[in-house]
């Protein structure tokens, strides 16, 4: 029984071209290298924006101390700034919850036909309603009258009533828009 589980007979040296061996040893030495000096730019790298940040930290601080007014914390400049912004939100919920009827206005004058007038005009802002009473030119212009506000996306519905026409040709209607409450709020 032989020693071995490999036979010497069936044993050969593994051997390598010397080119190749060279090879692969350069080709090692400068990945290591390559490794090497992008591990220092890396760190260099890191010291620079540590650097860096400090500088913004300090200056951030510089800013904000002069932003202080000397004569005490109780009248900085931070505080009255604040005290500012609070007021200003709180006019601004004010504002959102006041009901303000020039919208309305605006939604008549940006979106009534050149053919049509009104004559009176009552706001229920309860009620989310507008009552009109006027004139129109023709059917056809109360008709496209009323598919106007119907289009309008602040409006949910248009009723019109008490048709009549008058002996020169003029019609004369009611009519009823009842309106989104998103109307009455403040946009700003």
């Amino acid at each position: 029984m032989p020693d071995d589980l490999i036979s010497t007979q069936q044993r050969s040296a593994i051997s390598l071209n010397k080119t190749v061996g060279n090879g692969l040893l350069v080709a090692s030495i400068v990945v290591c290298l390559g490794v090497v000096v992008l591990s220092g730019g890396v760190y260099i790298y890191q010291k620079i924006l540590q650097r860096n940040t400090a500088a913004l930290k300090d200056e951030v601080e510089k800013m904000e101390q002069d932003l202080r007014d000397p004569q005490g914390p109780s009248n900085s400049n931070i505080d009255q700034i604040l005290a500012l912004d609070q007021k200003l939100g709180s006019l601004r919920q004010l504002l959102e919850n006041h009901v303000i009827g020039s919208n309305v206005l605006q939604l008549l004058e940006g979106n009534t036909l050149p053919r049509v007038r009104y004559t009176t005009l009552s706001l229920a802002a309860e009620a989310r309603k507008i009552d009109l009473a006027g004139e129109a030119a023709s059917y056809l212009t109360l008709a496209e009258q009323v598919r106007v506000f119907e289009s309008l996306p602040e409006v949910e519905a248009v009723n019109f009533s008490g048709l009549s026409l008058s002996d020169k040709g003029i019609l004369s209607f009611k009519l009823s828009i009842i309106f989104k409450p998103i109307l009455l709020r403040w946009r700003g």
